[in-house]
């Protein structure tokens, strides 16, 4: 589609020093109403100013408002495919979202389930009647109320918005040291098993049960972007017969049944007398051959390999 999207979020966690919140708000639903768009412009540079001021030490806090990017007027030129991907990978991919309920609005609503989704913080201003379906998701968002007063504007708590900020800075930093980036290999291994297994992408995503162009994604942006749920994975494990953990990159060395079954050939080989290590290496080397075999063939999801098939053999 002429993006790459790879390169944005490349440069959204090379960039340390930021913390880089994404600024969700309608944009449709208001270009139409001059006096909405003013009050949407308003409220946008009111939220953004304040966050990007120098209330918070550093690392500073920066925001990504997708009406400078997509905007239904000014950028036309963006087919409806592209808005959504390139709205999609920023909404998934940034530290945090700030989202402004201020209309209805069926992009915001998309935005809040893509950010549930991923597992980001969210601060949300909320008018008195937000919907029961807004209301009720599994976001991880602190709401703030607010008000248009037609003498002052958009009105809201300050000191509601420093605190939520507050707590938004500890979870991205826990984040940061717990999920640090890690090599994402999902797009090749999706696209060598679809040709093994599967013959060409469109008999996959039949098969799978999504369009084509979800495949398409699966197969060209980051795991970040295309983020396929539980159920999908799952899906795909059958179809391809490989495990889940096998499509996300497990390896050896993450996989609990190989952990424990070392685990038992390490305490086996400790407190056995009389040993041949020969014998000892040789044993622990057939059972690998046989794990990394078997990992090959599996066709389940779930896994049936059981740890004390190790402990058999050393019996």
């Amino acid at each position: 589609m002429g993006l790459d999207l790879d390169k944005i979020i490349g440069e959204t966690e090379a960039m340390p020093q930021r913390i880089t919140g994404y600024l969700a708000s309608p944009l449709t639903a208001v270009v139409t109403d001059s006096r909405s768009e003013q009050f949407l412009y308003s409220f946008v540079d009111k939220v953004r100013d304040f966050v990007c001021s120098d209330v918070f030490p550093e690392p500073k806090f920066d925001i990504y408002w997708p009406g400078d990017h997509t905007h239904p007027s000014k950028n036309k030129a963006f087919t409806p495919a592209q808005v959504y991907l390139t709205d999609r990978s920023q909404a998934s991919s940034f530290d945090f979202v700030i989202l402004i309920c201020a209309f209805p609005s069926f992009g915001v609503g998309q935005e809040n389930e893509i950010v549930t989704q991923a597992g980001l913080p969210a601060i949300r201003f909320v008018p008195n009647g937000i919907s029961r379906m807004m209301g009720g998701s599994f976001l991880d968002a602190v709401d703030i109320e607010y008000i248009d007063d037609p003498g002052t504007g958009v009105q809201y708590s300050k000191e509601k918005l420093i605190a939520a900020l507050s707590e938004v800075r500890t979870k991205v930093f826990e984040q940061r040291a717990l999920y640090r980036k890690k090599a994402d290999d999902f797009r090749m291994r999706l696209s060598t098993l679809i040709k093994d297994r599967c013959g060409n992408n469109l008999t996959f995503s039949r098969r799978l049960g999504v369009s084509i162009r979800y495949v398409d994604a699966l197969l060209n942006e980051s795991l970040a972007v295309s983020n396929p749920s539980a159920q999908l994975l799952k899906r795909m494990s059958i179809i391809l017969h490989v495990t889940v953990g096998y499509l996300l990159g497990e390896t050896e060395e993450t996989d609990p049944i190989w952990a424990e079954s070392m685990a038992n050939w390490n305490e086996w080989a400790c407190n056995s007398r009389g040993l041949d290590a020969s014998v000892v290496v040789a044993l622990r080397n057939e059972w690998r051959d046989h794990f990394r075999e078997e990992r090959k063939l599996e066709s389940s999801p779930i896994s049936a390999r059981q740890s004390d098939k190790f402990e058999k053999l050393c019996q």
